[in-house]
């Protein structure tokens, strides 16, 4: 086994594991951000397998392939972020390009699925950073660094690929970011529970959804810290003022809607 193929082996592993947690997870609370997660990780980890096993009989279709997963995992974790029919878009035309030139050139294939995976996970990452509002726990420290080393990691596989040592540095080096990231998901996902778990009332997962994003807080309560006048809440599509307010309790599988009233226009 040369060390290339050791490299991808663990790789495949890491993926695998981070892959079956995910998709526990997933099914346990269904969770529109993990489920993405598990697609992108279910994807990275084909690709894995794909690489693999060019190192035995390294096929042009095989590179193909391979190109395709890696653009689809990376297209999964930017659609996470941001649900936009355009993303589909650009992410199905890298697809068809890059079997395209992959057919033609093998250069121009790699470096069109690098450029690509790498914008995807270097966008996810400033995305997250958004979304979080900065560093400001372990697991988002975590998936941030994974997301962007590796995104910026992904560039340099055109050069390193067909050198039989630079190749395997260059995979255990993204082992490493993925290993960053699976940690940092880990972290994430058990927050997420541990947080859910917690809140016993809609007080409570009011002040947790405004403390975890601040910038939310003002148009949440007012100077008193009560509920804006404007702010509909509502406990499974009933509005608490008829449930007993703040303090009506919750249970597992509740949904909690915010709905801002809406006024003005004139008649027609």
């Amino acid at each position: 086994m040369t060390a290339l193929t050791a490299a991808l082996a663990v790789g495949v592993g890491i993926h695998l594991a981070l892959t079956l947690f995910l998709s526990l997870r997933y099914l346990e609370g269904r969770e529109r951000q993990i489920g993405w997660w598990t697609i992108a990780y279910a994807f990275f980890t084909a690709h894995l397998v794909a690489e693999a096993l060019i190192t035995v009989v390294p096929a042009d279709a095989l590179f193909a392939v391979r190109h395709v997963l890696f653009i689809a995992a990376a297209w999964a974790i930017v659609y996470s972020f941001r649900p936009d029919p355009r993303i589909n878009a650009l992410a199905a035309l890298a697809v068809v390009l890059a079997i395209w030139l992959t057919l033609i050139s093998w250069l121009a294939g790699a470096v069109t699925a690098s450029v690509t995976g790498s914008a995807g996970l270097v966008a996810s990452a400033v995305l997250l950073y958004r979304r979080e509002a900065g560093l400001q726990t372990t697991s988002v420290r975590l998936l941030f660094w994974g997301l962007l080393l590796g995104g910026i990691h992904s560039l340099d596989y055109p050069l390193l690929r067909l050198q039989p040592a630079p190749a395997a540095i260059g995979a255990a080096f993204s082992g490493l970011f993925t290993f960053i990231f699976a940690i940092g998901a880990v972290l994430w996902v058990l927050e997420r529970s541990r947080d859910l778990g917690t809140m016993s009332t809609i007080a409570e997962a009011l002040n947790q959804l405004t403390s975890r994003f601040p910038d939310l807080g003002r148009h949440v309560r007012d100077d008193q810290g009560q509920i804006r006048q404007f702010l509909n809440v509502y406990l499974n599509e009933e509005d608490i003022r008829f449930l007993g307010g703040e303090s009506c309790t919750l249970k597992e599988g509740d949904r909690v809607l915010l709905v801002p009233s809406i006024a003005g226009g004139s008649e027609l």
